[in-house]
This record gives C-alpha cells, sequence and structure tokens, in this order.
C-alpha cells in the first residue's frame, strides 16, 4: 500500500545461474570437496556466518536435517558458509555437537578458498546444480539472493514462510515459523524444525527431474538482471534524476 517508495529487486544473471546437466555438476563438486557424492540426495544452505546470534538459523537447519537424516541415511549436508565463527559469527562445528548430529554427514567447502572469496561464480553454478533442494532456515531476509540463485540453476527451495523470503519461494515449500524478540523492539519469525524436517521428506520423495528443474527456472526468470532493470531500475533512475539536483 505504499505509494512513495521505489521498488528495485535484485537482478540475477540468467546466462550465469542456468541449467546445466546434473550428474557432470555433481562430479565437479565431488572433486573440490574431496567426496564421493554418487547416491546421495544433497541438501545445501548458503548464508553468511557473521552474527551471534545469526538469523541464518544455522541451529534450526542442522536441527531438521538430524530428524530427517534419521530416516534417510543417504543424505548429506552441504553449509557454503565460514565453520568456525572467526568473523563474528557462530562456531557451527559446536552447534553440530550440540545437537549430537553425526559430522561426517555435513560437508563445508575448503575455508581457505571461501574466506579468500576464490570460490568464483562456476563453483556456486555447479552447487546449486548439484543439489537436490536448497535449503534455507533464515529468521529474516531483506530479499535472499541464493534462494533466488538456487532456482535460476533448477533447484526447488524450502524456505520460512517470513519476510522476503514468502515471494521467493516460487517453486518448493514453504515452512511454519513462529515470532519472538531477538533484540528489544526486533521481531524475527524462526522455523519450525519439524516442519522443516517434513519438506525435506517430501523433497526427498519428489526426484526432481530435467524437466522439474527446467519448469523451477521458468518461474524465476521475472528476477532476470536484464528485465529487472527495464521494469524497475530505469524508472527509478529517471525518478532519481528528476528529484535530485547534483552540485
Amino acid at each position: 500500500g505504499l505509494t512513495n517508495v521505489l521498488y528495485v529487486p535484485h537482478g540475477i544473471e540468467k546466462d550465469v545461474f542456468k541449467l546445466q546437466e546434473h550428474v557432470s555438476a555433481r562430479r565437479a563438486l565431488s572433486e573440490t570437496l574431496k567426496t564421493d557424492l554418487e547416491n546421495h540426495f544433497l541438501i545445501v544452505m548458503n548464508a553468511a556466518n557473521k552474527s551471534n546470534p545469526s538469523r541464518k538459523g544455522f541451529y534450526e537447519g542442522f536441527s531438521a536435517f538430524k530428524v530427517f537424516s534419521h530416516d534417510y541415511p543417504d543424505a548429506l549436508l552441504y553449509v557454503h558458509a565460514e565453520a568456525s565463527g572467526s568473523y563474528g559469527g557462530e562456531n557451527l562445528h559446536r552447534i553440530l555437537r550440540l545437537i549430537g548430529l553425526d559430522q561426517k554427514k555435513v560437508l563445508f567447502p575448503p575455508q581457505y578458498p571461501l574466506v579468500c572469496g576464490m570460490l568464483g561464480t562456476k563453483f556456486m553454478v555447479d552447487l546449486y546444480t548439484a543439489a537436490d533442494v536448497f535449503l534455507s532456515a533464515s529468521h529474516g531476509e531483506g530479499f535472499g539472493i541464493p534462494t533466488v540463485e538456487a532456482q535460476f540453476c533448477g533447484c526447488p527451495v524450502i524456505v520460512p514462510r517470513n519476510s522476503a523470503q514468502t515471494e521467493l519461494c516460487l517453486t518448493g515449500r514453504l515452512v511454519d515459523t513462529s515470532h519472538y524478540m531477538p533484540f528489544e523492539n526486533v521481531v524475527w519469525r524462526r522455523p519450525d524444525i519439524s516442519d522443516m524436517s517434513t519438506a525435506l521428506m517430501f523433497a526427498h520423495k519428489a526426484s526432481y527431474d530435467n524437466t522439474d528443474r527446467a519448469n523451477t527456472r521458468s518461474k524465476v526468470l521475472s528476477y532476470d538482471a536484464d528485465m529487472v532493470f527495464q521494469k524497475y531500475m530505469k524508472h527509478a533512475l529517471e525518478r532519481a534524476s528528476t528529484t535530485y539536483v547534483h552540485t
């Protein structure tokens, strides 16, 4: 209902984040991670670990995966994040131990290349393509870029029913949430662990094929960078040029 604001979403380059062959992406990711991913159900989280407590919901995501993986031993969870909390985040290994989750079921990227920015866009495209499902456990997002990137690569998503994530879940499953106050006068919504584990179960049974992945991509093409520029950014720039006087 707001009329005095301009809305410009993030744009994703569709010629970069695109459909690729699932098997070859798995093979490339296996080589990078030095882990055989064949015959595994691969869940991917991509979340910056830079605050403590973190709104990214690592505890909830790990807890849901533990419940799910008890009945699906073929499952692996890949977490694209700095793991030790060295940059103001949470120590993810401690959270895994707290939950009692078998750390052999959880994969992290090579940490030095990650923090130095050496894992480029090709790695991320391979990651989303190799994944069977993308999982976000975030308590709130201003946008949620990885959620859209994953769908551009044909990967279905599981995200909490909160903030921008409700409108970005164009092909996947929304998870129930409950609100709480992490800081004075700030309210977030954390995902329900049981509902998130159930969503993982449905994703496992779905067994998305190439047609499903193509349909997933087609639903998010409205966030293509060129379309975003023409529909939103161009108007914002034109309006800004008539509103602000530069001296």
